[in-house]
């Protein structure tokens, strides 16, 4: 959550992810039961701050405050997604265009 840069999104091993608490989580529970490698999609882009409030409004504002994301960040997410999957399926070498 909290990233606006679209073209920041990617698709790698999950132990190659930064700056992303979610992930860290999952790399720990994929140690604890042995998984080596997960191809997931995910924003090289740092989380940007929430905005801060005064310090009458902070605590509401953290009680309700989550993570989120431009509207239009998700969306490209899917679609890299999709187009790894159909890479992956197809046996599609961008990098060999013969």
């Amino acid at each position: 959550g909290n990233r606006f840069d679209p073209t920041k999104v990617r698709v790698m091993d999950i132990y190659d992810t930064k700056n992303d608490p979610l992930a860290k989580v999952m790399r720990h529970e994929l140690r604890v039961r042995n998984i080596k490698d997960l191809q997931v999609c995910c924003s090289i882009e740092a989380p940007i701050k929430p905005i801060e409030y005064p310090d009458e409004e902070q605590e509401k504002a953290v009680k309700w405050s989550i993570p989120g994301s431009t509207a239009f960040v998700p969306p490209v997410a899917g679609i890299t997604l999709a187009a790894e999957v159909v890479r992956q399926i197809t046996n599609f070498d961008p990098n060999n265009r013969k």
